[in-house]
């Protein structure tokens, strides 16, 4: 019988249901051209908590500076030089309104690094699915035009919001069955 993994928690999971809703938040904003500065905050704010709950994750804290050391074979490598490259852009965006599609090609990079994260992940059959990608990718899309809505004034998309949370927060912590080994041959003990 398989178990479900112990190594992502909600810390984890936070960072997907967090840094999506902002990526697709960041997204939308520059799509439709937004004036407000503050769907672009709320977008920065909350791929950045996304992060610090993944990085309260860690036992030794500093061990997250090895994080930028693989970026040809880590998908979480990838994700934090785009997470770096989204704050800076959005933090540029905030002032001029020529920095928005940068920081929504960042924040569409940050994304595709998430949803590539799970897929990469081998052990877990829920997460190496082919439509895991696509799943998070649409889900941060629907939860980031959803966050629109809320801030201009519609509280229709809270339960957009929730729905991809959840999904998301299952998929992490409830649906991540790690995979038993499989072995052609089993060994037997005493004869030949």
């Amino acid at each position: 019988m398989s178990q479900v993994q112990k190594h992502w928690d909600i810390r984890a999971a936070l960072n997907f249901m967090l840094g999506g809703s902002g990526a697709g938040l960041m997204i939308w904003t520059a799509l439709l051209q937004v004036s407000s500065p503050y769907p672009i905050a709320l977008s920065l704010a909350l791929v950045a908590a996304g992060l610090f709950a993944v990085w309260m994750e860690i036992g030794r804290k500093l061990r997250a500076l090895h994080v930028l050391f693989n970026p040809f074979t880590s998908w979480m490598t990838r994700e934090s030089f785009a997470a770096l490259l989204l704050f800076m852009l959005g933090a540029a965006s905030l002032f001029s309104f020529e920095f928005r599609t940068g920081a929504a090609i960042a924040a569409a990079a940050f994304l595709y690094c998430q949803a590539r994260i799970l897929r990469a992940s081998k052990g877990i059959p829920a997460w190496r699915a082919p439509l895991v990608v696509p799943l998070i990718l649409l889900s941060g899309l629907a939860e980031g035009g959803a966050l629109l809505l809320l801030v201009q004034g519609n509280a229709l998309g809270i339960p957009v919001v929730a729905a991809g949370w959840w999904i998301k927060f299952s998929l992490i912590t409830r649906r991540a069955r790690k995979q038993a080994p499989a072995l052609p041959r089993l060994p037997v003990r005493g004869t030949r």
